[in-house]
């Protein structure tokens, strides 16, 4: 069995500020970037420990992935994934899963190429599109092949429901 775990990049600087001038130069916000660190605070109380985070080469998902590698498995390099950028092939998607020995794998995207992408893991009879919120994660299980419509959606959850999880965590251990 495979899992991946697609995310959307957090929450950037918008085009002009900062002076970036090109959408492949915007980095997170400073808000863009805590909210991600919650996010992989609420993956790591789900039990999300992916083996390899992979990452478009643009900023703003290459520093999502920075902060996830951060929180969920800090010795892991960084892994640029060029089919992650946006307009990426899905055939390369599932090509590289295929190639990659871990059982578990965390890829950091763009919409809306992750909803796509999320959309063809799973058999069209079942196939349910998301539509991801920045730093929002879907969870997808492959049982016997990596390939389109050969997936399942386990779930997906907002950045909200994510550091909600923390939030539940807290309650629960002071009780």
């Amino acid at each position: 069995m495979k899992t991946l775990y697609l995310v959307r990049h957090g929450i950037a600087l918008d085009l002009g500020q900062g002076g970036i001038t090109r959408d492949f130069d915007r980095p997170l916000s400073s808000r863009g970037a805590v909210k991600t660190r919650a996010v992989a605070e609420g993956l790591l109380a789900l039990g999300v420990k992916p083996e390899t985070i992979g990452s478009s080469a643009l900023v703003r998902a290459r520093e999502t992935a920075d902060i996830l590698r951060e929180g969920l498995c800090p010795d892991q390099p960084e892994v640029i994934c060029d089919f992650m950028a946006p307009g990426g092939a899905s055939a390369s998607l599932f090509n590289w899963l295929k190639s990659q020995p871990e059982s578990s794998v965390m890829l950091v995207g763009h919409m809306p190429d992750l909803s796509t992408f999320t959309a063809l893991c799973q058999p069209p009879e079942t196939r349910q599109w998301v539509t991801f919120k920045k730093a929002g994660c879907a969870c997808i299980r492959f049982e016997n092949q990596i390939g389109a419509g050969c997936g399942e959606l386990e779930w997906y959850r907002s950045p909200s429901e994510l550091r909600g999880v923390i939030d539940e965590t807290d309650t629960t251990s002071s009780s």
